[in-house]
Parts: structure tokens; sequence; C-alpha cells
């Protein structure tokens, strides 16, 4: 069983009526805890009784656990068993087709910002998993499977909290266990930004910062605990962040994305990665770009770990001003786009993108232009449409189009995602045949997909986008059956399609099921979703590699 985390920091689901957030500083995974792929879309089922059951099957009825001073741990451990344990609460952040074992306990926690859980399976125990809730039956917080050692979860002072053990039938079998939890050691010498001390840097300096996070607090109020370290640019320059080599990193996303311009830090005056990947460091720790900064001081948090007691290694290096942005960054640089006959596709990665101009608010506040790149296309009528989709739920498209020449930029018209998700798609009518028009393409959340920063566009004369097939693909193959159904449905994709991304959208624009990696075999994926669609009429979106489409979909049940 593979061992993941997911994080609950902010839920948002964009809608018709949507904003975008004020900013999420650190990643927000699905709430949903997934061991498997093959197990991404789960059915809740009704539990059993097998027995007696143990006193706290209930989150009513929780043991009561204390938080023992650091150091305490496994010492001071509470025994527990979750053999005939039932499934207590609907709302439990796992997914199962057989039925979740779970027992609870409540903890209140001191003036310190995070606890320390140390939880070890025994006898007969072969899988186990743990969720820290911020009532009884309430919302998930922290879901983990498998934890392994003394983890630590960053949490708010003097509050309480219910915690749930439990086992995954379709996983492996309930057992004895021993549970812990205890304070956290006293926070760095670094735990605020006033502590750090600046490191002047000019063009060709790195500068490695060492340390460990794990008792960090979030006194400063931004989106997470943090320990902090400060730079000072001597001259203006493009700066590198990367963790090689650190134990401390968690791949799933607990990392700051913005580094701050002040102390206190707060969220207006800050820089987000313009972006980040994990394939630069050998050991696959996360690299960040910010490009183009000035002269300055700035001031870069670290997140404490997962498992305390790790250390990490932040290594800072300042490059050329200006030397890691893409080529098309500024107006300038605009990429030319073929206007043709169907959208034929082409990807494009926005690493390390800068600002060029503020957002617009096209219908939707709030948006962030952070990112933006630019592309062009002469009109050869005067009817272009502009079609932007996107490859992450985390990447939200804004076109924004001018006339006239880079220097003397004039609005021509624009369209903002937010409502619509992944998919932005702009009817410009009135264009001058000829003319050349500017476009530029950013993310509206202001911030960089963790899963895939990159998105495909394209520019159709006329008002409809339709997606451009290779001509040995037989396009009768490429529908979705039955129509209407009970939402059990077939979906014939590319014959050499192995990997299918695909969608469910609802009438208002939300998001009903997301699944990145659902396998296809002989040109066809076969996506139960009876258990998940109620009636009503909704939107399947197909990338299988090859081609993006839109099936409408009706369930009637």
């Amino acid at each position: 069983m593979k061992h993941f985390l997911i994080i609950l920091t902010v839920l948002w689901v964009a809608s018709a009526s949507a904003q975008y957030p004020a900013g999420k500083e650190v990643s927000a995974p699905s709430h949903s805890l997934t061991r498997d792929a093959a197990h991404s879309i789960g059915i809740h089922r009704p539990t059993y009784k097998l027995g007696s059951t143990p006193i706290n099957d209930n989150c009513s009825d929780a043991i009561v656990l204390t938080v023992h001073p650091y150091g305490s741990c496994p010492g001071l451990s509470t025994a527990g068993d979750n053999t005939d344990a039932t499934q207590a609460n609907s709302d439990i952040c796992d997914i199962t087709t057989s039925q979740i074992q779970d027992v609870w306990y409540t903890f209140t926690t001191g003036a310190e910002y995070s606890a320390i859980i140390t939880l070890n399976p025994g006898n007969g125990m072969s899988d186990w998993a743990l969720g820290i809730y911020d009532g009884c039956g309430g919302t998930a917080i922290y879901c983990i499977a498998q934890p392994i050692g003394a983890l630590l979860f960053p949490l708010q002072p003097a509050t309480t909290y219910w915690l749930s053990i439990w086992s995954n039938n379709d996983y492996g079998t309930t057992g004895e266990f021993d549970l812990c939890i205890e304070a956290p050691p006293a926070p760095p010498a670094n735990d605020l930004c006033s502590d750090a001390v600046p490191q002047p840097m000019s063009v060709g300096d790195t500068w490695a910062f060492t340390g460990d996070a794990t008792g960090a607090a979030n006194t400063e109020n931004v989106a997470y605990n943090s320990v902090w370290h400060a730079v000072t640019l001597t001259e203006p320059a493009d700066l590198t962040i990367d963790l090689c080599g650190s134990d401390a990193t968690d791949l799933l996303g607990l990392f700051y994305r913005s580094i701050y311009l002040t102390c206190p830090p707060n969220y207006v005056d800050r820089v987000w990665a313009g972006s980040y990947d994990v394939t630069t460091c050998v050991d696959d720790r996360l690299t960040l770009c910010y490009a183009k900064l000035d002269a300055g001081t700035y001031y870069l948090p670290v997140a404490p770990p997962i498992e305390a007691g790790d250390g990490y290694i932040m290594n800072v290096r300042a490059d050329t001003y200006g030397s890691h942005v893409p080529s098309n960054d500024d107006c300038d640089g605009a990429t030319p786009l073929i206007v043709g006959a169907t959208c034929d596709l082409i990807n494009y990665l926005p690493e390390c993108a800068t600002q060029t101009l503020p957002a617009i608010d096209c219908g939707v506040p709030d948006a962030n232009a952070n990112d933006d790149v630019w592309h062009s296309f002469t009109a050869p009528s005067d009817l272009v449409t502009l079609a932007v989709f996107a490859h992450s739920n985390g990447f939200s498209p804004v076109i924004d189009v001018y006339s006239g020449s880079c220097g003397t930029l004039s609005a021509y018209d624009c369209v903002d995602a937010a409502a619509l998700d992944i998919t932005a798609q702009l009817n410009l009518f009135g264009l001058n045949t000829g003319e050349t028009y500017f476009f530029r393409v950013y993310n509206g959340y202001g911030t960089t997909p963790l899963d895939d920063a990159s998105y495909d566009l394209c520019a159709v004369e006329g008002d409809e986008v339709v997606i451009g097939l290779e001509e040995n693909v037989n396009t009768e193959r490429l529908g979705l059956f039955p129509n209407p159904s009970d939402g059990n449905v077939t979906i014939q994709v590319d014959p050499r399609a192995t990997v299918v991304d695909l969608t469910v959208v609802d009438g208002s624009g939300r998001i009903i099921v997301k699944d990145t990696s659902t396998r296809a075999s002989g040109g066809s994926v076969v996506w139960e979703l009876a258990s998940v669609l109620s009636s009503g009429i909704y939107i399947v979106r197909v990338d299988d590699g090859l081609c993006l489409r839109e099936h409408r979909l009706m369930v009637d049940r």
C-alpha cells in the first residue's frame, strides 16, 4: 500500500459566481485520501457489527488523550485496538469498496502551534491510518495512510481536536496499536523573520541555509508554521531556491511558494514563484524560480518537516536578471500563433514567467497575472476564436487580447475562466483582416499548479473550436455510450492512448469527478460513476494525451 499524505488548508470550488481565492500559500490537494489510482473513485457502503465494539467506536465516545511533554513518546503511549470497530463517520477521509473500521480519540493542544503524533501498529494490524478533525463529525484537517515514525502536525494552540485511527479493509486488517501525542520542542532560533540575518548576495553567489523547523510556530500569521532566512540582493537578479538533499521536503506540497518583501510578512508584499519542479534535484526535491527581482531584502520561509526532527537544506542562487524567464515573457517576444480551420493544439509551459501588466477584471475579480506570457496572431478574417485548455485544476486560464503595437496596446477583449475552470474560449468579433493582435495568457489563481503547469492553446477562424484529429484516427470511435445512462459509461479514446485524464463538470461549472490516471485499453475506458452522479446533465472532458474532447452526458436514474 502506498503512503500518501493529504493536507487540507483551503477548500474552494469554482462555480458560475466564484471569485479567485485571496491566495493559497501552500498547496491544497483533494480532501480524499487515496492509496491507489484504481480506487480513486470509491463507494462508502454501510458497515456492520463485528462482535463487541470498542468503547470509543464513535466520535461521541472518544477517549481523551493527554498531550505529553516533548520527548515523552513512545514511552507514554496509550494502547488501542480497532479489531471490532465499525465505520462511525460517513465523512471519513478515505475511500473504500468494503468498509473502514475506526476508533476515536480527542485531545487539546497547549500553547504550541503543533503536535507530534506517533502511531505504532501492533499485533494483527496490517493497515492503519489516522485523521485529525476539527470536531466530532467535523471536517478533516489531516489524513494520512500508514504513518511511519513521529509525525508533526501544525495545529492551532489551545484547541480541541478529534483523532480517528482506522483500518481500510480494502488494504489490510485491524488490530492492536500504540498511540502517543507530545508537544513539539521549543521553537528554533529563527522562528521569527526578525531573527533571520540577511545574507548579502550578488549575481553568481550561492548560499546554503540549514536547520530544523520541527518546533516552528505561526506567530506571524502567514499560511503555515515557519522558520525564516533572508537574503539581500545587492543588484537586480533572478533567484533560484532548491531543497536538494533535504530530508524535510514533502513532495506532496508542504512548502511555501512565495517569498516576502517585509518583516513582519504580509500577503501583499510578496513574490510568487514563477515556476517550480521536482526534476532539477537528483533526489526529486523541490526547486523554485523567482525572476526579475529588484535589489533589496527578501525573507524566505521554510515549513516544518512531516517527520519530527528532519532537518532541511535550502540552497539559494542569484543569477543574471531575467535569465530564467521564457522568451515570450513580455509583449515584444510574443510567440506567433497560426490561425487554422480547426484547433491545432500547441502545448506551452510558462516556466518562471513574470507579470507584465496587472491582472484585469474580466468579470471575475481578484485574479493574479504574475505568470503572464504573450502570443500573437494575424487575423485572416473578422472573426477568430482563441481557446486555452489547462492541464490542471490549479490553472484557471485568462485570455487578454490587445490591438495595436507592444508599445501602444489597446485592450480589445478578454475572458476569465474562473467559472469555467480549466478551459477558456474567446470569440473575437470585428477584427481587421490582416492586422496582428497580441494576447497574453495567465493563471488567474496566482499560483503555479504542482501537478502540471502547462496548457494547450489554439486559434481558429470562425466562432467554434473544433479539436483537430490526426487523419489516421477513426473519429467515429471517439464517443461516449450509453447516453443517457445511469452514470456507468464507456468512453472511446485514441487507440494509442494508455492513460486518460477524465473530468466531470456539472451545469454550474463545478468539478464533480477528476481522475488523472485512468487506464485505457484497446481504445476505450470504462468509467463507473453510478454511485457518484445524480440525475442531470454533465460535461465529460477527455484528454487522452493525443486529443482533447468534451461529451455531453445525461444521467437518468
